[in-house]
């Protein structure tokens, strides 16, 4: 840790279990539910900006799950960063598989630049407290959306935009992604029954793919994992949509992930300069799908449809490594952009 770091005292130590911003019923009835926790610090992670202990949670682990983040206790952070940042970082280390031994005990992540180190373990009884956080006196500004004026439009190649909800691009400079298994196994799951409305709902998403080549016939696939349609959620009044999900746990399980390169949504907002008065967003579509997967890897996203077997040429969501992969890949195409003084650029996948 730098030097004039923050540490945590004894009487401050604590898991944060819940955050949120208005009455949580479901929440509250397993909270106030006649539990016991017991928790246990296993090991201690950190860098020169984060220090935090890894938690196992003996009892009430549901409670603990915060999102972007791992149970874990904050023990110290440099001052230029908020004590909520360890979560993040902790859940990256956690998942990262870059670890190499240094000292009996000890381990050094060359990728991440951080250290962990295995403690005895001791086991504390938990208290559950609540804490409120009263809301931040923010000036009530009007924020008014505008459209871009058309000028500016009109100078933005019209290839960049999709043509339809189903439009998929390719993006560049990109290699085709190879997956590494972890041994001979490869799973096959049965397609379950489909409901009739869900089957029609995706029909138009499935035979749009299959013209543009993201999906290809794939009869000889040792590989199969089930589809299930979500219907998406709309507004009255408006068409039924269905998104085509699949179910890739089976094949998550059985290869080897990449370590986790994914920006941090508490920190990057940071970059934000103080005193910015426009925003805009760019909404990429059917992002995943623009990163070419290797013929040699493409059967491993092989599914059922109608009776007959069919897989992915592109990356697909719900793929552990895709989320990665292409934010590797859009930065890498971002490197060479030259943006204006006081404008910032944020990428979040």
């Amino acid at each position: 840790m730098r030097e004039g770091s923050d540490f945590q005292s004894e009487g401050e130590l604590h898991v944060t279990a819940h955050v949120s911003v208005g009455q949580d019923v479901p929440y509250e009835e397993v909270w106030s539910g006649d539990v016991t926790d017991q928790i246990s610090c296993t090991e201690v992670y950190w860098d020169d900006k984060h220090c935090a202990g890894k938690i196992k949670l003996e009892t009430g682990m549901c409670l603990f799950d915060v999102a972007d983040s791992f149970p874990h206790v904050s023990l110290a952070k440099s001052p230029d960063i908020e004590w909520k940042d360890n979560g993040p970082f902790l859940k990256s280390w956690v998942e990262s598989k870059s670890w190499q031994a240094h000292l009996e005990g000890c381990f050094y992540n060359p990728e991440l630049k951080a250290w962990k180190q295995a403690v005895k373990p001791q086991t504390w009884l938990g208290l559950r407290s609540i804490r409120i956080i009263r809301d931040c006196q923010l000036p009530n500004t009007a924020c008014q959306n505008r459209p871009i004026p058309q000028e500016i439009m009109s100078q933005i190649p019209q290839e960049l935009w999709a043509k339809d909800r189903y439009d998929v691009g390719l993006i560049k400079n990109c290699p085709e992604v190879r997956i590494t298994p972890k041994s001979n196994y490869r799973p096959h799951k049965p397609q379950y029954p489909v409901k009739r409305d869900a089957l029609e709902g995706i029909t138009p998403v499935f035979e749009s793919l299959l013209e543009r080549g993201i999906i290809i016939p794939c009869a000889d696939s040792p590989v199969n994992t089930p589809i299930f349609p979500v219907k998406k959620i709309r507004d009255v009044g408006q068409p039924e949509e269905w998104r085509f999900v699949q179910d890739l746990q089976a094949v998550n399980a059985a290869v080897v992930a990449r370590a986790p390169n994914v920006p941090n949504p508490y920190t990057i907002l940071s970059q934000i300069p103080s005193d910015t008065t426009h925003f805009t967003s760019v909404d990429i579509s059917n992002a995943f799908f623009s990163v070419p997967v290797h013929k040699n890897s493409q059967f491993w996203f092989a599914f059922t449809f109608k009776g007959k077997r069919y897989t992915f040429t592109r990356l697909c969501q719900g793929y552990c490594e895709s989320p990665t992969i292409y934010n590797d890949a859009l930065h890498e195409n971002l490197l060479s952009l030259k943006l204006p003084k006081g404008v910032a650029l944020l990428q979040y996948v």
